[in-house]
């Protein structure tokens, strides 16, 4: 059964075929539904598969064979690679994929947490290695078993709760507009407004802001689903201000640049144990409030697909509408 779907600006058409599977990307729908259909019907020759691996291919290579072949595709490309990077240090890097044991994966689980690093660094180290096991066994056929199935792993660490106090907003957007760039006052604005991760808020083009009807439209998003974000009155006043300034881009911003503007800025404000991520956080909470906790409203802004994800930010709501309800009723009693 094919499939197509929109990925990193183009259309990745994927086609599985006596077994095997085979991926290719078109800058056109209709060229990668046409590709897709001819190999299903053999009207088009399937591509030519590199040569079949060794059995005695090693952890490192089999790692190196998915980041090429599968990582490539992720959107978490970069942060994988560096992983993969970490990975060719251990002592056991070198030994045939087929030998590396449950011992081995819990000995470098134990080695990570020993060290500090947080339960998600570590689950997110399992993840990738048991992904290079599964890409072994289903696309390169070698006939192994997956330790990581056979290791516990470190519960994963409570979600974040931080929001942002009036009073700390005050200050931080004070503290903003001390910035040596002017920009970034609006920058973090926008964030609470809007919701939106910071690779998707740099990100943004003007092609995809509509002012009219006071629209963002998300076409590359991290699940590759869609998203289309309301801009309230402050995110609208913003965008109109920067358009003014003939900016190549809403927010012509640098990671790096933004990460520094934020310490100091947090720095002179004198505000603890608040993250620029905690904005997203922040964002959408407000937007739970002005939806009044409807959940379908908020995961088609948010992009969350699951219940779970969006309870941080529905449970509040829900929590404060029922206090209303109740002080209202004690008082008509």
């Amino acid at each position: 059964m094919a499939s197509v779907r929109f990925r990193n600006g183009r259309f990745e058409a994927r086609v599985r075929v006596e077994g095997k599977n085979f991926s290719k990307s078109f800058d056109a729908l209709d060229e990668a539904r046409k590709w897709a259909l001819g190999l299903e019907v053999g009207a088009i020759r399937p591509p030519a598969r590199r040569g079949k691996p060794s059995p005695a291919m090693t952890f490192i290579e089999a790692a190196h064979r998915y980041l090429k072949e599968e990582g490539a595709r992720h959107k978490g490309y970069r942060q994988e690679a560096e992983r993969v990077r970490v990975l060719a240090r251990l002592d056991w890097a070198g030994l045939e994929i087929a030998k590396v044991s449950a011992g081995h994966i819990r000995s470098l689980r134990d080695d990570m947490l020993n060290r500090g690093l947080s339960a998600s660094t570590v689950r997110l180290m399992a993840s990738l290695v048991s992904s290079i096991f599964e890409h072994a066994r289903k696309e390169l056929g070698l006939a192994i078993a997956n330790p990581v199935r056979e290791i516990r792993l470190p519960a994963p660490a409570p979600g974040r709760y931080r929001r942002l106090s009036s009073e700390e907003e005050k200050r931080l957007l004070h503290s903003l507009e001390q910035s040596r760039n002017p920009l970034m006052k609006g920058v973090v604005e926008f964030a609470i407004e809007s919701g939106l991760r910071r690779s998707e808020l740099l990100g943004l083009t003007w092609d995809v802001v509509n002012e009219k009807d006071r629209l963002i439209t998300l076409l590359d998003t991290k699940n590759s689903r869609p998203r289309w974000i309301p801009l309230t009155p402050k995110a609208l006043q913003i965008l109109q201000a920067h358009r003014l300034l003939r900016l190549e881009k809403p927010f012509p911003v640098s990671v790096t640049a933004l990460t520094q503007a934020w310490g100091h800025a947090v720095k002179r404000a004198k505000i603890r144990g608040i993250r620029y991520h905690d904005l997203r956080h922040e964002g959408l909470s407000r937007w739970a409030h002005r939806l009044n906790g409807d959940i379908f409203k908020i995961a088609a802004i948010s992009g969350h697909k699951t219940l779970s994800e969006l309870q941080k930010y529905v449970n509040p709501v829900q929590a404060e509408v029922m206090a209303a309800i109740l002080n209202q009723a004690i008082d008509a009693a």
